[in-house]
């Protein structure tokens, strides 16, 4: 077989059900976009795909995926619940290191990682929480 007789290949990406979608984005987001693509080990456009999708989903704009394989193990989304684990941990090895008694800091900590009860109403009534 010749070269002339196989059948010519296609250049790039190949074709997707999907549209492109054209931003600007300020350095600050952007910056912290890339810190996040580095982190995931992914390209810009997939993390903006991922983050787009989650928001999506968390927001109640798309269903949310019933199961493990509708997502890739790499766009699985973080639970509220480690969300909110990793922040107290970050609160309190920042409060470990000041004066107080444990009263003081467990109230310090709540403060910080509770949402406000203006927030918590207003997901009540959108029927998010």
């Amino acid at each position: 077989m010749t070269s002339m007789d196989r059948p010519k290949r296609s250049r790039g990406r190949p074709p997707v059900n999907s549209d492109p979608i054209k931003a600007r984005v300020k350095e600050p987001d952007l910056s912290a976009l890339d810190r996040f693509a580095a982190e995931q080990s992914i390209a810009r456009p997939e993390a903006v795909r991922r983050i787009l999708r989650d928001w999506l989903i968390s927001h109640r704009y798309l269903p949310d995926p019933s199961g493990p394989d509708e997502r890739s193990p790499g766009e699985q989304s973080i639970s509220a619940a480690t969300v909110k684990a990793t922040a107290r941990k970050g609160v309190d090895s920042a409060l470990a290191k000041e004066a107080g008694s444990v009263e003081d800091k467990t109230t310090r900590r709540n403060r910080l990682t509770e949402l406000p009860e203006s927030i918590r109403a207003s997901r009540r009534k959108k029927g998010m929480e």
